[in-house]
């Protein structure tokens, strides 16, 4: 389990060279996979001889296959329209990596875990790392728990080269949030954090990091057409922690005062607006109940 703040913690559009084209003031996507030829030189051919081999030690023939598959995608996803369905099987993908090693199939995952040492899985796993596209094998709770999730930078650099500018704005807000490695969703801690240890930290709500995400959604909301139930994930990821306790790496006026700059974009309403409101509220009325200036040592966490 992990540990977080104390809670427990898993057109169809063609254009000379662009990948979208201004209708109506708002960027239409692609919505096909249509995409100009490419050098041929540059086509990915699959996972290596060797990398398939190291593969057959740990996964079942069945989850190859499905490894195989998405990474043969990755490479050769073309537009962000692509690119985006690649990255839903891919977050799939790693819950099904994930729950395959709570029962794995061959001889050598089964001899590793025998003893619960996850430390030594996640140690011969890394070899993988770099090698099946954006894929990362990782541990957490101080290894006591495998994880896969994604290196995002491997996956930004994917969004680079395909046409289309969505999986480009997307990947540049999920890096912003996340840094190098996570997804949408991914139960860490965001850039709005800081980490004092394992398990948790101080929010950084008063220096104007969570307007800035905010601003970057509202921005991509209004411009792109796909990956947007990506972005809304993470939206309720900053919904959930302005309408949640905290110990504050800054004072109480300056919590506050980014909170009013929130509201004042007016973009959140009904709910969402109406939950953070009260924890506004709360925390401008009872202050007490609140730890602040953490940056100082004023917290007793961790």
């Amino acid at each position: 389990m992990r540990i977080f703040y104390f809670i427990p913690v898993f057109l169809i559009v063609f254009s000379c060279g662009n990948s979208t084209e201004e209708i109506g003031g708002e960027m239409k996507e692609f919505m096909t996979d249509a995409a100009p030829e490419t050098d041929s030189s540059n086509v990915f051919t699959g996972i290596s001889d060797s990398v398939m081999t190291q593969m057959q030690r740990y996964f079942s023939s069945e989850l190859i296959d499905a490894i195989e598959t998405y990474v043969v995608n990755f490479e050769t996803s073309l537009t962000d329209t692509a690119l985006q369905q690649n990255y839903s099987d891919g977050i799939k993908l790693c819950k099904d990596i994930y729950d395959y090693f709570s029962d794995p199939k061959t001889d050598h995952s089964k001899e590793l875990l025998a003893g619960g040492d996850i430390y030594s899985l996640h140690e011969e796993l890394q070899y993988f790392n770099g090698k099946l596209g954006p894929l990362h094998f990782t541990c957490v709770a101080e290894c006591t728990d495998l994880d896969i999730c994604y290196d995002i930078t491997i996956f930004k650099a994917k969004a680079a080269a395909t046409t289309g500018k969505a999986d480009d704005a997307f990947s540049e807000i999920l890096h912003f949030v996340q840094g190098d490695f996570g997804y949408a969703g991914y139960f860490d801690f965001k850039v709005w954090d800081i980490q004092y240890w394992d398990y948790g930290g101080s929010n950084k709500l008063g220096d104007g990091t969570v307007l800035d995400v905010i601003k970057r959604i509202q921005k991509f909301e209004t411009t792109h057409q796909i990956f947007g139930e990506q972005v809304a994930i993470i939206r309720t990821d900053v919904v959930d922690m302005l309408t949640s306790a905290h110990a504050y790496e800054y004072s109480l006026e300056e919590v506050l005062a980014e909170y009013n700059k929130i509201f004042k974009l007016n973009y959140f309403s009904g709910e969402e607006l109406e939950a953070i409101q009260k924890q506004y509220n709360e925390i401008k009325s009872t202050p007490e109940n609140f730890q602040f200036n953490c940056e100082e040592g004023n917290c007793t966490f961790g």
